[in-house]
């Protein structure tokens, strides 16, 4: 039995049934500094900006509050380049009808990527944002899309209640 196509087949079963709306790639222009992981946790830290600003535009200050059973989410899909090629994420994002318009105006202004600070004192510099954004009208199509480089325990998947997770 090859585990890594079962687990891929049940993950995008999983992520089929779920009610994502939207499809987004948010690409960098240029390739981001440092090393793989380096490279990673700029992207994660950029989807987590991303995130906080979408649910302020979204649901206003008291988001924690009225994003109620997670109607706004999105999954993630870092594909990190070898070395001379950029970085882009795939986004699946579930967004309440009431909302689709306020997020596809709001959704690519709100990304702004910046590098990490390299050393302290040394302001992040804002790479320039390009974002493609589009309804979502054949869902499993674009899961088979986006999951194309999973891995079973891959740290390139992220989940926007990930964000929500404080140190205990």
């Amino acid at each position: 039995m090859n585990w890594n196509r079962t687990w891929k087949t049940e993950i995008r079963q999983h992520l089929a049934s779920l009610p994502f709306t939207h499809f987004l790639t948010f690409n960098y222009k240029r390739r981001l500094p440092g090393g793989m992981d380096t490279r990673l946790l700029t992207v994660r830290k950029n989807l987590r900006e991303w995130n906080r600003a979408m649910l302020e535009t979204l649901y206003g200050k008291q988001f924690p509050k009225r994003n109620v059973g997670d109607a706004f989410m999105f999954a993630a899909f870092i594909e990190i380049g070898p070395l001379q090629q950029k970085e882009h994420t795939h986004i699946l994002a579930s967004v309440p009808l009431p909302l689709h318009e306020k997020f596809e105006r709001n959704a690519a202004l709100l990304w702004q990527p910046k590098e990490l600070d390299r050393s302290p004192g040394n302001i992040r510099q804002h790479f320039p944002p390009d974002v493609c954004l589009k309804r979502i009208y054949d869902l499993e199509g674009i899961v088979n899309y986006v999951t194309k480089t999973i891995t079973p325990n891959s740290d390139r998947i992220l989940f926007s209640q990930e964000f929500r997770k404080t140190a205990a």
